[in-house]
């Protein structure tokens, strides 16, 4: 037999296999793999707005629902960060001009001045060097201080450079007290010599920069350790603290370049979620017909639970609204085992009979399924939810 043979006979035997398995293949496709079944559920459940104020404290041990009280857990975490900045600071490195600080004591009694004290005049400031003891002025005359009576100190001006070289007979006032002043002499000997220092600008501008940047990777750190510990996050307690900077090199200290560390403490409160959903429920308890419904969702999820008054960090009074879903419960992976494999007729039926059902609709895909498959999979169960009434600001049942 040639091979030209082989081939047609080949072809003429096999061509309608082939078509026979492609019919076969698409049959048990088209019969069990295409086919599903969607039921929407149309039941009696009702929406009722619950509105609830509580109050969260970490002090608490327990819940306490008559009071609506609920135990709070505070969560910690610290960020650091870093930033460089150009330092832009100027500091006159130069000799501090010197000189001598006539003391006038203007009260009764003698005084003892300490060293270090610090005498001002328009802007310019010389620290005494030694201790001094200033005898007391003999009273006064026209209203002012005779200044009859003095004693001398040696001052160093607190910065150095030229422009603390001033001449004689300056008034100054002291820190030490009001009724302390003295006279100068002449204040010489200060040399310039400028230099770029870390300011404190410099400082604040890195800060600046920083500013938020870690923020909402440290509220995420805690909403997690909150969820670790079956906690719900309220959101508004979370707060973010006054960063720390430490300047390396630090502040007036020369240098061209300053990197700044800022730690930053982040904290937020949360509650188990489980003490909110009691309080919920003791709400709408009397908001719904027991004998006939049960609460199926209690709305918490999309719940905003908002702060009325801050005690203080760790006690707040929160209110929280809510849209509580009431009706029958209905086991949806219950209900798909019921009706596998069964006919329209049979599924409604089935569905419509049980408590607080309204309507059943049933949708068979594709168009000449009859039938609901066999396979849980493949049947989907929609229970209606009712339409949502308004949100209100009425006020919630206080504790």
């Amino acid at each position: 037999m040639s091979e030209l043979t082989r081939r047609v006979l080949f072809a003429l035997v096999g061509a309608p296999l082939t078509v026979a398995l492609i019919f076969a293949g698409g049959w048990i496709f088209a019969a069990t793999v295409l086919p599903s079944a969607t039921i929407a559920i149309d039941t009696d459940s009702t929406t009722v707005v619950s509105n609830v104020a509580f109050t969260a404290n970490t002090a608490f041990n327990d819940l306490d629902l008559e009071k609506a009280e609920v135990p709070a857990v505070l969560k910690e975490v610290k960020k650091t960060d870093t930033e460089k900045a150009t330092a832009t600071g100027k500091k006159d490195n130069g000799e501090k001009a010197s000189g001598t600080m006539t003391v006038f004591n203007c009260t009764d009694n003698d005084a003892v001045v300490p060293a270090g004290t610090v005498f001002t005049n328009s802007g310019y400031s010389f620290t005494s060097n030694t201790e001094v003891m200033v005898p007391a002025s003999d009273g006064f005359i026209s209203g002012g201080c005779k200044k009859n009576k003095s004693a001398s100190v040696a001052v160093t001006a607190t910065s150095g450079g030229t422009t603390s070289n001033l001449g004689a007979n300056r008034e100054y006032t002291s820190n030490f007290s009001s009724t302390v002043t003295g006279l100068g002499s002449a204040m010489t000997g200060g040399t310039s010599s400028l230099v770029t220092v870390v300011s404190q600008s410099d400082i604040d501008g890195a800060v600046a920069k920083m500013k938020g940047r870690l923020d909402a990777e440290a509220k995420q750190d805690l909403l997690k350790n909150l969820k670790t510990d079956g906690l719900k996050a309220l959101d508004e307690t979370f707060t973010v603290s006054t960063p720390v900077a430490s300047p390396t090199p630090a502040l007036n200290t020369e240098a061209s370049e300053v990197t700044v560390k800022a730690e930053t403490t982040y904290t937020i409160l949360g509650v188990k979620a489980d003490y909110i959903s009691q309080l919920i429920k003791k709400d709408v308890k009397a908001k719904i017909d027991e004998t006939k419904q049960s609460i199926l969702d209690d709305g918490l999820g999309d719940a905003p639970i908002r702060i009325a008054n801050k005690k203080s960090p760790t006690e707040l009074q929160m209110t929280v609204q809510s849209l509580v879903v009431a009706g029958p419960e209905l086991d949806a992976d219950a209900i798909k085992e019921e009706i596998k494999g069964k006919k329209r007729g049979d599924v409604e039926k089935i569905i419509g009979e049980k408590t607080g059902v309204r309507d059943v609709t049933i949708t068979y895909k594709p168009f000449w399924v009859l039938s609901t498959p066999k396979s849980v999979k493949k049947i989907t169960i929609v229970i209606e939810k009712p339409e949502s009434p308004e949100k209100t600001e009425s006020e919630p049942n206080n504790p």
